[in-house]
């Protein structure tokens, strides 16, 4: 079959995973639909020069590849009537692809032809390229096994395989002119500041137009072969303006999204939070402390003895739709024993508890607590953090499957320090008071549609 004869339209994509070649080089395929969706933040006359180079990393089996030929075999038809003439241009000149597998490189070469710039290598080795001004593609994520995520229960973590994405992000864009321009699809996570600096990293580059799948919608474009959230972008090398085209898919539009270095950028909601961030320069954002594993001295029980006395936090679970704190007993103190505050105990939703006296120690880790605050200021922070909209917000952090993040505390503003913000905290004085719109409303009452028991 020549990539000359294929319909895109009726082409029948084999997506089937090999599990060992996942597992050895991180290959899985990437559909149409989504490719489709992801040339879409490429203005069409793009594909209408004749003088650019296309890179495809990790070409696979060419589905990217395919799907750009065909977008610039349309594109160029008024500079090259000549069907054949336009072919060979495309192929010969403007088309390369990279590709480490030897099976695959034998179903490119058998698509594209014997005159295709195919290089048979590994993307991140040392070897010559032309000065590209277009890389697109969907890299490995990991190399040598696949990271462990939270599903998975029959991987231990030390089996973890070497995360590679980074680094063909990092080779990519040393391969493009100034100028040029990266279309990739990777995991969302690099979206908050991280150890690796990956955000510190991509963000002094200027990101066009960037668009984010849950761990849901990345599970159904990749038939279960993916599992993580997952973002794909435009990025241009040149200088930051700290500016970025967020797709909101709650309103089905782009919105320009300002940040300062060192901001966590939101996954979802962004119209929204784009409200919000005034009041947040104004009054600050809700401070929490993510709690850490307890001391390797402290023992625990499920009840209380002369031995194990104090009364801690461990989680908070769903009874049906009332939350439920699951608590422990120590042998020793824990900490914010004593303290008034506020938990955030369930991983997802929070569900603020509001220990009063101080009876609750904290026993685990990844628990969020609001401390040092005075009564009042506390219950006013857990009637918001009880409400839809919060629940909301909260949808925008969800850099690492569904877990609730630090970060998603830092799109909301600190109620307490606002004037004439409302005393009866619900979701219509919350969305009157920062003017949410009707669209806004809808969507925020919409998104969980249960009726939790928040309130103790």
């Amino acid at each position: 079959m020549s990539i000359q004869t294929v319909d895109i339209k009726t082409y029948s994509q084999n997506l089937q995973v090999n599990p060992e070649m996942k597992q050895q080089y991180g290959e899985i395929f990437t559909p149409f639909s989504l490719i489709e969706k992801m040339f879409s933040l490429f203005n069409d006359e793009l594909f209408s020069d004749p003088n650019k180079k296309w890179l495809d990393a990790g070409a696979g089996t060419g589905f990217f590849s395919m799907f750009l030929y065909h977008k610039l075999n349309t594109g160029l038809e008024k500079k090259f009537p000549n069907a054949i003439k336009r072919h060979n241009h495309i192929i010969q000149n403007m088309i390369y692809m990279v590709e480490i597998r030897h099976e695959n490189i034998t179903k490119l070469q058998t698509l594209f032809g014997e005159d295709a710039n195919i290089y048979h290598q590994d993307f991140l080795s040392d070897f010559k390229l032309p000065p590209l001004d277009y890389i697109i593609g969907n890299p490995p994520y990991n190399f040598n096994g696949i990271k462990k995520v939270p599903t998975n229960k029959l991987k231990k973590k030390t089996q973890d395989g070497r995360t590679i994405w980074i680094d063909f992000i990092k080779k990519s864009i040393s391969l493009l002119k100034q100028n040029g321009h990266l279309l990739f699809i990777i995991p969302s996570i690099w979206m908050k500041p991280d150890r690796e600096k990956t955000y510190h990293y991509l963000t002094q580059f200027k990101i066009h137009k960037l668009c984010c799948l849950t761990n849901t919608e990345t599970n159904k474009y990749f038939n279960k072969e993916a599992q993580t959230p997952t973002c794909y972008f435009t990025l241009e090398k040149k200088p930051t303006d700290h500016s970025i085209a967020l797709y909101d898919n709650q309103k089905q539009m782009y919105v320009n999204y300002a940040f300062k270095e060192g901001d966590a950028i939101p996954l979802f909601a962004s119209s929204i939070i784009n409200k919000l961030q005034s009041f947040v320069k104004k009054a600050g954002n809700i401070k929490v402390i993510k709690t850490n594993m307890p001391s390797k001295k402290s023992l625990f029980s499920t009840s209380p003895s002369k031995t194990h006395p104090y009364k801690n936090i461990k989680t908070c679970i769903l009874d049906k739709l009332r939350p439920k704190l699951v608590v422990n007993y120590s042998n020793i103190r824990q900490v914010y024993s004593g303290q008034t505050k506020l938990v955030l105990a369930h991983k997802m939703y929070g569900f603020p508890y509001l220990d009063e006296e101080g009876d609750f120690g904290i026993s685990n880790r990844d628990n969020y607590i609001v401390v040092e605050r005075n009564i009042k200021e506390l219950r006013e922070i857990k009637d918001f953090l009880s409400t839809k909209t919060a629940l909301y917000l909260f949808e925008s952090a969800r850099y690492r499957m569904k877990y609730l993040e630090k970060y998603a505390f830092e799109f909301i503003p600190d109620i307490t320090q606002l004037d004439d913000f409302p005393k009866d905290i619900n979701d219509s004085s919350i969305a009157k008071y920062f003017g949410f719109d009707e669209l806004d409303i809808k969507n925020i009452q919409a998104y969980h549609k249960k009726p939790y028991e928040c309130n103790q």
